[in-house]
């Protein structure tokens, strides 16, 4: 008997196709599985691209096919998804504007930009002015992402003595530009090199942290006062710095009432106290009344 062919056919594609009175088919090998696109927009020269990318450039659509970089397509690492149509089939397409879409999603943050140029001087620049002998100390820090802060340090360095120095009373009564920590020892009232509590000894704090040794010794003649509702410095006597004492050397103090041996702390450096400098020597001041800060300055201070 001649079998019978029946074949059901929808949208133009034959659905399935069986022999009357016979048995179904086998089902055919699994496919294999398609590749997935990560769609990366308009290509760009300096983005980074891996295997899967899919990109679009002058009208077409292109998947990558090896990692790339700076290579625009059409070109090796690319492969074409979709051709770029036709000048006719552009020309073909509707002449007339439609009507404006409404307006999309607001788009991420974009990078922040470089760094501007440096303004002009405010009030902290005025404020330190360097001289034909001082130079105003500042520090400042840059940021790799842009930003800056400058810190005024309130010192300058004083190249006739070489050694940095701020506005402090001297022995004579003025204000003068008078050396400081870490180019100073501080002269100890009670501490001695000898047992008659004679030979007087310059403390010096920094040795053990930076190795360096001071280039001045100094004193105070009064102590800290509150006066006119300001905090005023103590008078100050400058020495030269005597020879660094060896620390075999015996020390003494007169705080007891006499002169007795007293132990010194080991990571200190001690000095001999040279002659005193006449105050004449360091630049003088003349000191401003204050004055109440202007809109820009306390603008600058927040």
């Amino acid at each position: 008997m001649t079998s019978k062919i029946v074949c059901i056919v929808a949208a133009a594609c034959v659905v399935s196709c069986k022999g009357a009175d016979s048995t179904p088919a086998s089902a055919g090998a699994k496919g294999e599985r398609g590749v997935q696109l990560v769609w990366r927009g308009q290509w760009n020269a300096s983005t980074a691209y891996v295997m899967n990318d899919a990109v679009q450039s002058q009208g077409a659509a292109y998947i990558a096919v090896a990692p790339s970089t700076n290579s625009a397509p059409p070109s090796a690492p690319w492969q074409v998804l979709v051709e770029r149509a036709p000048a006719a089939a552009q020309a073909s397409g509707p002449t007339s504007r439609g009507p404006q879409g409404p307006p999309g999603p607001e788009g991420p943050v974009g990078p922040q930009g470089p760094a501007g140029p440096a303004g002009s001087g405010g009030a902290s620049d005025a404020q330190m002015t360097s001289g034909a002998r001082l130079t105003a100390m500042r520090t400042a820090f840059t940021g790799a992402d842009g930003s800056r802060l400058a810190q005024d340090v309130h010192r300058f360095f004083d190249s006739a003595i070489g050694a940095f120095c701020a506005p402090r009373k001297a022995s004579d009564g003025e204000l003068r530009c008078l050396p400081g920590q870490p180019d100073t020892a501080d002269v100890s009232p009670e501490f001695f090199a000898d047992e008659a509590c004679t030979k007087r000894v310059a403390l010096y704090s920094y040795a053990s942290e930076s190795g360096c040794s001071p280039t001045y010794a100094v004193e105070p003649l009064s102590a800290y006062q509150c006066s006119g509702g300001q905090f005023r410095a103590a008078a100050l006597r400058v020495y030269q710095i005597g020879a660094a004492l060896p620390p075999t050397t015996t020390f003494f103090t007169n705080s007891g009432g006499g002169c007795s041996k007293i132990t010194l702390a080991p990571y200190d450096a001690y000095y001999a106290v040279g002659a005193e400098l006449p105050p004449a020597k360091f630049v003088r001041f003349t000191a401003e009344p204050e004055k109440p800060a202007t809109a820009e300055a306390r603008a600058d201070a927040r």
